[in-house]
């Protein structure tokens, strides 16, 4: 038994460990934030598989030229929404695409409501994100603030707009373009109007995708629609055999941030999280993530156990059938016979 645990370590536990110290202290800090992390993403995308080949079969498509549903990303906060998100502008990046993410925000002006004041933030953020662009096509978007006429006049002029961007993008060198509007869920915050501009400029860009364009739309759940507007890709609920999974490799960067290894294995990490994460309402994985990496802080600070384990003759009284039985619980989690 304890070999097959090895072995499976070998494989799905340790598959595509971070070696960089300071690439994995960055995905603690960011993990410990409630944010996914730049580094180490795919290592700690436990139970996304069918997500990734979701993704990858889409950029797939588009990097050929198809026209391609547009990929809609739904989930609670907290349960792995911005971690898809995030997942999809990497293996965008590794495929050579030019990405771009933006947060719906009504105080702000950018959104589907309003076109030209999105469009030029998009603009921004690729000049932002990739310096040495030719961006010169578009000086005069990227000074100054639209006017009414002109944010009229994109309702309509959005998708071939992001078309000419995508061409542009094209000739220097990427195999196309992916565009991440997030907090959608946000259009209930419209007052008046705004909302049949929203719901006309999100249907022109529905009516007829551009090739070589990755459109990713991303909202709550609450947001029923969504569902309708493209595949729909949604992050895995929390299940104890991905997250007794994703503790063991959460340790493993803890160990390899620090050069420090616990003195206890991952299932009273798991368990202490598992509680925590099973308290709350929503946001499970957030808060069964956060718990383990703070876990490992206070091993760590501590220099032994956390406190409810500090005394010795508690360790002591730990009888082997104790010790057996959670070895056997970590086996059976992981498919181990």
């Amino acid at each position: 038994m304890l070999r097959g645990m090895k072995q499976m370590s070998r494989s799905a536990l340790d598959e595509e460990i971070p070696t960089d110290r300071h690439a994995c202290r960055r995905a603690l800090i960011a993990l410990k934030a409630g944010y996914p992390p730049r580094d180490a993403l795919r290592y700690l995308s436990v139970g996304m598989t069918g997500v990734l080949a979701e993704i990858d079969n889409v950029l797939v498509q588009a990097g050929r030229g198809a026209r391609v549903r547009p990929l809609v990303v739904s989930g609670d906060y907290g349960e792995g929404k911005s971690h898809t998100l995030r997942l999809i502008a990497t293996e965008a990046e590794r495929q050579h695409f030019a990405w771009v993410v933006v947060t719906h925000d009504r105080q702000q002006n950018i959104g589907l409501h309003k076109p030209a004041w999105l469009f030029q933030h998009i603009l921004w953020q690729l000049r932002w994100s990739y310096p040495a662009l030719d961006l010169r096509r578009w000086d005069s978007w990227l000074h100054g603030q639209p006017d009414y006429r002109t944010d009229r006049s994109m309702r309509r002029q959005l998708r071939g707009c992001l078309a000419e961007l995508t061409q542009s993008l094209r000739s220097q060198g990427f195999r196309g373009f992916v565009l991440c509007l997030d907090e959608l869920e946000n259009v209930a915050l419209l007052a008046g109007n705004q909302r049949a501009i929203f719901g006309e400029v999100l249907r022109h860009l529905l009516d007829g995708p551009e090739s070589h364009v990755v459109l990713v739309l991303a909202a709550t759940s609450g947001l029923s629609a969504a569902g309708r507007w493209g595949t729909l890709l949604r992050p895995p609920a929390l299940d104890e055999r991905s997250a007794l999974i994703l503790t063991y490799r959460i340790q493993r960067l803890h160990s390899a941030a620090f050069d420090w290894r616990p003195p206890i294995g991952p299932v009273p990490i798991f368990e202490k999280a598992w509680k925590a994460s099973s308290a709350v309402p929503s946001g499970r994985w957030r808060t069964f993530v956060q718990s383990v990496v703070i876990h490992l802080e206070v091993l760590e600070q501590n220099g032994w156990l956390p406190t409810e384990h500090v005394s010795r003759p508690a360790l002591r009284a730990e009888s082997a059938p104790d010790v057996l039985s959670r070895i056997t619980r970590f086996a059976r989690l992981l498919g181990i016979r």
